[in-house]
């Protein structure tokens, strides 16, 4: 019977782990000769990033560093920052072997506090968030047709994305900018860098993905504080399989490492600052095609022994991107607001989930400044803007997934009185959004020569009384009938009875 089988394979991804660990944050350093005494902490912040994930066996390791930056003013009310490097590497028993899955890791920071133990040593409390999902491909072969007259098969097809291969590459990126107008400076005060994929396309059995990493500078140039942003394009070749013309791509890309560092002329100033970075590129490949299916068989001549499987399915039916705006103040008593020096945000998202015909996200919004107030002193202060928002969608039935993804597009704010900063922020969801069914597919026919069948062989025809919204399927299958030479005899097209119907059954 096998040669008489049309198999295909349909590949899924099925979570295996999913695993959240902390690292904690505790260390102690002294500020380098060039930087003057710290007589106030404003504030310190964090940004953890992976720099290498394996696995062996039933073992997780995980390296990374979180960059600590720290805020402070000097006697002379100056404002100054220095970057720590914390490094860290986490090691986790799972429990299974996970070592061929596909690994992916992320990690955020829980919280950090700091504080100046004397006027050259800073004393850093934290933790952080790293949370690790292992995916395993499984591949499973179900019957898509059968080259034999005596098995009556019901077929069906199941719409699928389904995933191909993946593959991950680091690169490293080395260049020097220029701050623009040949404009100097005196140190950084602060740098933050981002990165995204503009272009993922299969050519010649590869992936090329092409971006762009930007990067924005804080810097000082002698009281003031000025920005810097440059953009640093990247493309890279990734081996990975692609099975045929009709399948298609997506990729991402995260920083795992950023360095940036002026690069001080003999009169102490800079105008060029180096930048080097490790970007770590994904890309999957995956086809959006109908798979055959049997959904159910049986012999009409004789025994059968039928093996079925539930598979559960994915389609990809919409790549969504929704924006949002979201307004907020910040209010202080204890500080009379003369000028802003710096600011920036984190944006967190806590919770996703499908609720009625939308996407339900929900996160905070940190926003962060530097201000002086009218006696010049230096000070700090921030707020957590709450935002919940739904993204709309069209009104389906069935059960769907989604994997929102939350950014920044732009963020402006006001001085509206010396208490008072009004801030506007535009954000955008964008996410993926899978149909997911569940079929229950034939995977193996067996036929039982030696077995005859259950039919009424002693009988050429059976009157048979059939109720409406019976199928003639199952009616066809009790008696061991073709469903074609039923609908033929009786004079029937429909596949379902749309009413109370007196039926010839042919044996």
């Amino acid at each position: 019977m096998e040669k008489n089988l049309v198999k295909s394979t349909i590949n899924t991804y099925e979570t295996v782990l999913c695993e959240q660990l902390e690292q904690a944050i505790d260390g102690e350093f002294s500020l380098p000769d060039f930087c003057p005494d710290a007589v106030r902490i404003l504030k310190c912040r964090a940004v953890p990033r992976i720099c290498l994930k394996s696995a062996s066996a039933k073992t997780v390791t995980v390296d990374g560093n979180v960059s600590v930056t720290v805020f402070y003013s000097d006697e002379d009310g100056g404002i100054f920052s220095y970057e720590y490097s914390y490094p860290f590497s986490k090691t986790k028993d799972v429990g299974q072997n996970i070592e061929e899955d596909r690994l992916i890791v992320k990690t955020k920071c829980d919280y950090i506090n700091c504080r100046a133990v004397s006027g050259r040593k800073i004393d850093i409390h934290g933790a952080v968030k790293i949370t690790i999902t292992a995916s395993r491909r499984n591949s499973i072969e179900v019957i898509s047709d059968i080259d034999d007259d005596s098995i009556e098969v019901l077929k069906g097809v199941s719409p699928a994305t389904t995933p191909s291969d993946y593959a991950e590459k680091s690169i490293t990126i080395e260049e020097d900018c220029e701050l623009s107008g040949g404009e100097s400076g005196n140190s950084i005060l602060r740098y933050d860098g981002d990165a995204y994929i503009k272009e993922c396309k299969i050519l010649s059995g590869k992936v090329i993905l092409k971006g762009d990493m930007t990067v924005f500078v804080r810097y000082l140039k002698d009281s003031s504080v000025n920005t810097m942003k440059s953009v640093i394009p990247f493309s890279q070749v990734l081996d990975i399989k692609t099975p045929g013309d009709a399948c298609e791509c997506s990729g991402e890309v995260g920083i795992c490492a950023l360095e940036i560092a002026p690069k001080t002329d003999d009169d102490g100033e800079f105008r060029v600052f180096s930048v080097m970075a490790k970007l770590l590129l994904t890309a999957e490949t995956y086809c959006k095609n109908d798979i055959p299916v049997i959904l159910d068989a049986y012999s009409k001549k004789c025994g059968a022994e039928i093996t079925k499987t539930p598979v559960k399915l994915k389609k990809l039916v919409d790549t969504i991107s929704d924006g949002f705006t979201l307004k907020d103040e910040i209010k202080t008593a204890d500080y009379s607001i003369q000028r802003i020096i710096d600011n920036w945000y984190d944006v967190r998202l806590s919770e996703s989930k499908i609720a009625g015909n939308g996407i339900k996200v929900s996160g905070e919004l940190l926003l962060s400044f530097i201000i002086k107030d009218e006696d010049e002193n230096v000070s700090y202060i921030e707020k957590k803007a709450d935002f919940e928002h739904t993204v709309p969608l069209a009104e389906k039935d069935g059960e769907f997934s989604a994997d929102p993804k939350i950014m920044v597009k732009s963020l402006g704010y006001t001085l509206v009185d010396a208490n008072t900063i009004e801030v506007r922020a535009e954000l955008l969801v964008k996410t993926p959004l899978y149909e997911i069914t569940e079929i229950t597919a034939v995977t193996d026919i067996k036929i039982c020569d030696d077995q005859a069948s259950n039919g009424n062989s002693d009988t050429a025809m059976v009157v048979y009384f059939g109720q409406s919204g019976e199928k003639l399927w199952d009616i066809g299958r009790r008696y061991l009938s073709a469903v074609e030479d039923i609908k033929k005899i009786n004079g029937i097209e429909e596949d379902t009875l749309s009413k109370d119907t007196t039926l010839l059954i042919p044996n």
